[in-house]
């Protein structure tokens, strides 16, 4: 039997893609005028990309079974570009994979505990307090090391873990 896909959800991830690709492209291309609208859209696009993917959060019947499907989705093209990039000496913007996948690891925790703990009001408590201790970190402006500037993004994970959260929400 084969899903049914939701029309509406793809019209929305591919608007959250084109907003992505027009953000990459804008600041050789663009003039004045787009970049500042690309600027005000980049506050509005990533959050997007994470809402849509909260919407699909699923928990499998064991942790290993998840982390075996997330690594398999989000780790395994990340690292496959990540390569790619350094053997072709381009900078890929691939670092929302692992960001996602980071996401997902820390949401699966959080809503672990909260079931755990038996209060429903504790995922989106901890989602929040993880959203504003990730906004807060230094988002790595003393980073020089490509890999690393590419492997550590966890300010952006922890930040996105509430537009994660509203997404599994509705």
């Amino acid at each position: 039997m084969q899903k049914k896909r939701i029309e509406y959800i793809d019209l929305a991830k591919g608007i959250c893609m084109f907003l992505v690709v027009m953000g990459h492209i804008q600041e050789a291309f663009a003039s004045e005028e787009l970049r500042d609208v690309s600027y005000v859209l980049s506050y509005f696009r990533m959050p997007l990309y994470f809402m849509l993917s909260g919407l699909f959060f699923k928990r499998y019947d064991s942790f290993r079974y998840f982390l075996t499907k997330k690594i398999n989705h989000l780790l395994i093209p990340y690292l496959c570009f990540l390569l790619l990039g350094f053997l072709t000496f381009r900078n890929y913007p691939i670092w929302f994979l692992f960001s996602l996948f980071s996401t997902n690891m820390v949401f699966y925790t959080c809503k672990w505990l909260s079931e755990r703990l038996g209060h429903e009001v504790i995922l989106p408590v901890l989602c929040i307090l993880l959203s504003v201790v990730g906004f807060y970190l230094p988002n790595g402006r003393g980073c020089t090391d490509l890999l690393t500037e590419h492997l550590y993004y966890v300010e952006t994970s922890l930040t996105c873990i509430g537009f994660y959260y509203v997404g599994f929400f509705l």
